[in-house]
């Protein structure tokens, strides 16, 4: 977890440099937003985010339980 946050950390300066003060990338939106106002739209996109990411984790771990139960084998 604390990888994947450092990485997501380089993601507003290189969206920034490619795509200039033009560019509506959602790191350079979220940036943005949080300096200018503070909207609940930021607040819903993040939550959305991390749902997904929990949702996609938990889709995994059931999908590995239910394939070694039936194969029978331990990991």
């Amino acid at each position: 977890m604390l990888f994947a946050f450092l990485l997501s950390f380089d993601e507003l300066p290189v969206a920034l440099f490619l795509t200039g003060t033009d560019g509506a990338t959602l790191p350079v939106r979220m940036w943005s937003n949080v300096r200018d106002e503070m909207d609940p739209t930021l607040a819903a996109v993040s939550t959305l985010l991390v749902g997904l990411c929990v949702a996609a984790i938990i889709g995994t771990q059931t999908l590995q339980r239910r394939g070694t139960r039936l194969t029978g084998s331990d990991p």
